[in-house]
């Protein structure tokens, strides 16, 4: 039984995500779209209280940074459905993330400018479960990259790459 609460928006954003997610350990999916002012608080939250979650939508949260990432990667690793489009993540986040969470199979890197190669690598090594990924305007990914997935990957059924300048027929 989980009751009613009343949040009050004074309460603070990181009182009210407390208290929704007090008691909430069994929680496997999360949407946070769009939330554009997302404290780093909120995200520590999720990840110390949802050890289950294998789904986290993440879409046009552009407060998401690296040090986010890997606090979640370490909480919840059974994530297998992640979103992070239009977020500022970059190589080292993503590293973290493939690093601890194995099950990975549909990434959105969506508009994630600071993603390269390197990430790439990094999650070819730690995600051979991953069957979707979207690259879409991250333009810092090369042929190398797209290499590197497509080797270590072999799920690998859906790859976007549109906005990919330096993606060429080779990759």
């Amino acid at each position: 039984a989980y009751g009613t609460h009343n949040l009050v928006f004074s309460e603070g954003v990181l009182q009210c995500t407390q208290l929704l997610l007090r008691d909430r350990a069994g929680l496997t999916a999360l949407s946070m779209v769009q939330y554009k002012g997302l404290p780093s608080a909120v995200l520590a939250v999720v990840a110390a209280g949802c050890p289950l979650l294998t789904s986290l939508d993440m879409w046009g949260c552009r407060q998401v940074m690296d040090k986010d990432l890997t606090l979640l990667a370490a909480g919840c690793p059974l994530l297998a459905n992640l979103a992070l489009a239009f977020c500022w993540a970059t190589d080292a986040g993503l590293a973290a993330v493939a690093a601890k969470c194995p099950r990975l199979a549909v990434v959105s890197l969506l508009g994630c400018r600071g993603v390269t190669d390197i990430g790439l690598a990094a999650v070819a090594a730690g995600c051979p479960r991953l069957a979707s990924l979207d690259l879409t305007e991250c333009g810092l990914v090369t042929d190398a990259g797209i290499a590197a997935v497509a080797a270590g990957c072999p799920r690998l059924g859906v790859l976007e790459l549109r906005g990919c300048i330096l993606v060429t027929d080779a990759g």
